[in-house]
């Protein structure tokens, strides 16, 4: 498996239980709600550490198969454009599964969560995968890792904002120059994923409130991994090799 040749399993796994580690001691170093402050840590590195390491990953893998033509060797084979993407998306789902399933469960262990830590990992995994996906297209489309790295960062910059952006369009009414901005912030309110309502740290401590739209989101996200590898297949078939 790639992943396991190249270490990834190795890599990511030490460097969240570097960040494990470092969490217990600043939850230690709390002066109240110690296990609350140590796994709200834990939870918030953990999201950050899986989602930057899979994109790196991704980008820096797809470049090596366009560099070295691997993948005219894989696509020479009786297997279609669309389904090599699928597989690849999918491939490298187990991964993020194999790799967060065992932290999730040490947080369990070590913390006692409640039931809300459930849907906390699930919205974990749907954010993990819909950020695969994107890197997967952007990676098939520039097929080079640092501009992968870079779309895919400020992809993710953007759908953390997407809240904070749409807050200001209701603060601000439509006059001047609003009227054209304020129609533009509606558009990527509607298109992008709302990632910043989901794996909120807040669920371990607080757990879910009624009100939080997460089986919209999560049907949203959903959706947007299907776009996200339709259009990666679609760019992968128009390629010449």
């Amino acid at each position: 498996m790639i992943a396991l040749r190249d270490r990834l399993f190795s890599g990511l796994a030490v460097v969240l239980i570097a960040s494990f580690a470092i969490s217990l001691f600043l939850g230690n170093a709390a002066l109240v709600e110690k296990s609350e402050a140590g796994h709200v840590f834990a939870a918030g590195s953990a999201r950050f550490i899986l989602i930057l390491g899979f994109s790196i990953f991704v980008a820096l893998q797809t470049q090596r198969l366009f560099e070295s033509r691997e993948i005219e060797a894989v696509l020479s084979r009786a297997i279609s454009r669309p389904r090599f993407v699928l597989g690849y998306w999918l491939g490298f789902a187990v991964a993020v599964l194999a790799i967060e399933l065992p932290f999730v469960a040490g947080l369990f262990w070590i913390y006692g969560l409640s039931g809300d830590a459930v849907i906390w990992a699930l919205s974990l995994s749907l954010e993990c995968l819909v950020m695969l996906a994107f890197t997967i297209f952007a990676a098939v489309t520039f097929e080079r890792a640092m501009s992968t790295i870079l779309v895919s960062g400020s992809f993710y910059v953007l759908t953390r904002l997407t809240g904070f952006f749409l807050g200001i369009r209701e603060a601000t009414p439509d006059v001047g120059a609003n009227r054209v901005v304020n129609p533009m912030l509606d558009g990527v309110g509607m298109v992008v994923p709302r990632l910043d309502l989901m794996t909120q740290s807040r669920w371990l401590v607080y757990g879910v409130e009624p009100t939080d739209p997460i089986l919209l989101v999560m049907v949203q996200v959903s959706i947007f991994i299907a776009i996200a590898l339709c259009a990666a297949a679609f760019d992968l078939q128009r390629k010449q090799f």
